[in-house]
């Protein structure tokens, strides 16, 4: 057993599972691709054994000088010193030393002789009970009783949290980055400020371990920062590994070659062309890219499943809504080096990008329709899944100068913008949008879609002048092109632009008119989303009864439709004119709802809007800080997505901001509390069932108009009934009803509950 000069970092649990299974099987193989760490992982586990398990000794038997399969028994006699004889087989001397003995021998580097290793590790398991192997290898040997255990690369840092050193010590490739580089010199010490370089190396490396070592050698020359700028797109950083290491353990490359030269010419040229997926692939995806010309579907199975089992394509399994379902990916420098050899012939390279192009928009096209109606859910997941893709797809059309890429460009752009929308990716969509309009193309449907869109995103955005352009030129394609379903989305979108800018009484008009096109179509999507646009402009009017109206028929169409993003607008909308009438237990119940939807679905812009009734509804509940934090988290979160308020959203919410700003002694305090929340603490906050009323006065609002609820609370507060008897009555709990017996004497400018008493219905009214 050789000693190492470098300190094994993280794999505990890989290290525990590694010796329990060798306790309870005789032949286990650690499985992986060049660089993954098999043979150190199998040493350390096998340092731990030495003298228990296996009294007669652990021996290390490294195969990869080895050009011949006879010659695999020979070098196991020579490190046991067992003496051949020229009148026997080597093998048969072999079993005779060992058949008595407890012993671990462990086959390193066992690719390349897969063969001769298997018949002779299947001979001497048979002979020798004693006797356990473990053995690393690029694919397992295929023998009896063996035990396959892929080795997978190192734990990477959460995306989803801030990159700290504290996060950084949890991951181990993270760790072994900076227990490696911090061996180069001076020039390298873990900071907070390097921390997010540090993460970014080791997911552009996909936690390989000899990919990490090799740029963390790298420091003294760069930084973190620019070792992680430089390892898009190239292996030409990830040399300089030991003199006296092997050449293929010197380079990535060197490591991946020794691989590659193992596979059969149709394995090679499967491999190469997997490297224009990102992110991972179905075998659909597979086979649209390698199928044809003479090659069946059953090829491309069957060659996957050899890159598979030669540990260069790993097999992910995801659940779906419905089922477990298989998807497959290439570690990211792998597919780095495939992409690399794929590259070396240029007409196949375009010709696969190419295909891999047009599966992708036919997947966006696909999808497009459904991301409206019952299946939303199930078409959001699974673009979610292929936007690697998507974007290579994208990538690839806008960079070709030909016309059919260019074509290609608009409409898979133009069939992204929902799901773009949907989860609040606009400034990214916009860019892409944007990109695809300079190519140009033909069809002026697929045109006045990525109009549209980037009109749409505009908006969102906050840039109107140039929302209005973009709108007002796709809605004169719709026009002249007489398709009526087109312009009443457009001028939907148009009426919302009117509304963010103040100009109500174009808005309406913008929106008549859409939800009159929409009713004659039987778009009863688009109609439930025009009656809360109507509604929104009949809410900043001040007519809340009239948006009241709007908002119950566009909540009960959009539940009709089974359309779940239709019923969030729904739901918010009709909780912000709640809000703005005083009734808060109708208010509450509907942003619950509307919130737990917009969570589900991931759609950040509903999100923020939410935060934002809830905000408003805390403040008018009087719970100022708790109001504070939540304008402060979605504050935080708005800018995070790159969104603007609009000033339709201000008009709204400026009084409620106003007021809890007045009811502070200290606002900033509770807004940067707010601030510093995640999403997660700041949904929790809203949907929460601490205690939402606090004791401090508000401004009065004399001018406020009681909401049903409250009209109701005051006469039996005029017929002398205590709160708890007035709970009892509306089967509501007494908590809610001090807070309605404030908010009326607020309204009606009142200091005490005889006061209300004195008043006529009328007056109350």
């Amino acid at each position: 057993m050789p000693v190492s000069l470098t300190s094994f970092v993280g794999r505990e649990r890989e290290l525990v599972e590694i010796k329990r299974t060798l306790a309870m099987n005789r032949l286990l193989t650690l499985t992986g691709a060049g660089g993954s760490g098999k043979t150190r992982l199998a040493l350390e586990a096998a340092r731990d054994l030495v003298g228990g398990l296996f009294p007669d000794g652990v021996w290390l038997m490294e195969l990869a000088p080895l050009v011949e399969g006879t010659l695999v028994g020979q070098e196991i006699s020579k490190t046991l010193n067992i003496r051949e004889k020229p009148d026997r087989p080597t093998a048969d001397a072999l079993v005779d030393e060992l058949r008595s003995k407890n012993l671990l021998l462990i086959l390193d580097n066992c690719e390349h002789l897969v063969d001769a290793v298997a018949r002779l590790a299947e001979m001497l398991l048979v002979s020798c009970p004693g006797l356990r192997i473990l053995a690393t290898s690029r694919e397992a040997l295929g023998i009896p009783g063996e035990v396959n255990h892929p080795v997978p690369p190192l734990a990477l840092p959460d995306p989803k949290h801030p990159n700290t050193m504290e996060g950084m010590e949890r991951a181990e490739s993270a760790r072994l980055f900076i227990e490696r580089a911090s061996r180069r010199g001076s020039t390298f010490a873990p900071t907070e400020r390097n921390a997010e370089a540090v993460a970014r190396i080791c997911h552009r490396l996909d936690g390989m371990p000899l990919a990490i070592e090799l740029a963390a050698a790298r420091v003294g020359v760069l930084s973190a920062e620019q070792i992680s700028e430089r390892l898009d797109g190239s292996l030409a950083l990830l040399t300089g590994g030991s003199r006296t290491a092997t050449p293929r353990q010197q380079t990535l490359e060197g490591a991946l070659d020794w691989g590659h030269e193992l596979l059969e010419a149709p394995e090679k040229e499967l491999f190469a062309r997997l490297s224009v997926f990102a992110g991972g692939f179905s075998l659909e995806a597979a086979e649209a890219i390698y199928a044809g010309d003479g090659i069946e579907k059953e090829d491309v199975l069957n060659l996957l499943a050899a890159l598979v089992g030669k540990s260069l394509v790993v097999v992910v399994a995801e659940a779906s809504s419905e089922e477990a379902t298989l998807r497959y990916r290439t570690l990211e420098p792998i597919r780095q080096y495939a992409r690399a050899k794929l590259d070396e012939n240029g007409g196949e390279s375009d010709s696969v990008r190419r295909r891999h192009a047009e599966f992708f928009l036919s997947l966006a096209e696909e999808a497009e329709p459904g991301l409206k109606g019952p299946e939303q859910e199930a078409w959001l997941e699974r673009l979610d899944t292929e936007y690697g893709n998507l974007r290579a797809a994208l990538r690839h059309s806008l960079e070709r100068g030909e016309a059919g890429e260019s074509e290609m460009a608009i409409r898979l752009a133009g069939a992204l913008g929902e799901f773009w929308t949907m989860r609040a990716q606009v400034a990214e969509g916009r860019g892409w949008l944007e990109a695809a309009l300079e190519k140009g193309g033909t069809g002026d449907a697929h045109i006045g879609k990525v109009l549209f869109w980037a009109g749409n995103m505009a908006r969102e955005l906050g840039d109107y002048q140039r929302a209005e352009a973009l709108g007002e030129e796709s809605l004169k394609l719709a026009r002249d092109s007489g398709d009526d379903a087109t312009t009443a989305t457009i001028l939907y979108d148009l009426g919302l632009l009117a509304l963010y800018q103040n100009s109500y009484e174009h808005s309406s008009a913008r929106l008549e008119e859409a939800l009159s096109l929409q009713r004659e179509s039987g778009n009863n999507v688009g109609v439930s989303l025009t009656l809360q646009a109507l509604g929104l402009v009949a809410n900043v009017r001040g007519d809340l009864v009239r948006a009241t109206e709007l908002h119950e028929e566009a909540l009960l169409v959009a539940r009709q439709t089974g359309d779940a993003i239709a019923t969030v607008f729904a739901l918010g909308s009709g909780a912000l004119v709640a809000v703005g009438r005083g009734d808060y237990e109708k208010a509450n119940n509907l942003r619950t709802e509307g919130m737990r939807f917009a969570m589900r679905f991931g759609y950040e812009r509903l999100i923020i809007y939410y935060l934002h009734i809830s905000a408003a509804q805390a403040g008018g509940e009087r719970h100022f800080v708790r109001a504070a934090r939540l304008w402060g988290a979605a504050e935080a979160l708005q800018k995070a997505i790159g969104a603007v308020p609009s000033p339709v959203e201000t008009r709204c919410f400026e009084p409620y901001v106003r007021a809890v700003r007045e009811g502070l002694d200290d606002p900033e305090s509770s807004w940067d509390e707010g601030r510093a929340m995640t999403k997660g603490e700041a949904t929790d906050l809203a949907l929460s069932e601490e205690e939402r009323f606090g004791d401090e006065p508000i401004v009065g609002r004399a001018s406020a108009p009681l909401s049903p609820r409250e009209r109701e609370v005051a006469d039996l507060v005029s017929e002398g009934l205590t709160n708890r008897r007035i709970a009892e009555k509306l089967y509501i709990s007494k908590r809610t009803v001090d807070n309605h017996v404030r908010s009326i004497l607020d309204k009606l400018g009142l200091d005490s509950r005889e006061e209300v008493a004195a008043r006529s219905p009328e007056k109350r009214r």
